[in-house]
């Protein structure tokens, strides 16, 4: 009994979440129509109608950024994770050789390099 009951609320649950994602909100279908108002046009960019578009400092990403590896001190233009997010012309670069600080992950073909960064 337990387990038909299972079933049939599986089952609900699929259909609520089809239905749900095949749901037109309001704002997602005038951006998609390119009918925004004048309010709505105000938070768009003129080649970017319909989107929100947000800049965050790249001080903020720098101050926010965070790797498993990363290639510090600075050889050449590849650098530690924060250079991911900078303007200038050098990037961050995992470090796949020499000897890793502890809080550093080996690179290899299991482990991959990865970075991120928050908002702050």
């Amino acid at each position: 009994m337990n387990k038909k009951r299972l079933q049939r609320l599986g089952v609900v649950c699929m259909a609520a979440a089809m239905v749900l994602t095949t749901v037109s909100f309001p704002r997602a279908a005038k951006a998609e129509e390119g009918t925004l108002t004048q309010a709505d046009a105000a938070t768009s960019t003129e080649p970017e109608k319909g989107k929100v578009l947000m800049q965050v400092k790249p001080s903020v990403l720098q101050g926010n950024a965070i790797s498993n590896s990363q290639q510090n001190p600075a050889q050449g233009n590849d650098g530690p994770k924060e250079w991911a997010f900078d303007t200038e012309n050098h990037w961050w670069h995992s470090r796949w050789t020499g000897t890793k600080p502890a809080s550093e992950d080996t690179i290899n073909a299991t482990v991959r390099p990865w970075i991120g960064s928050g908002f702050g």
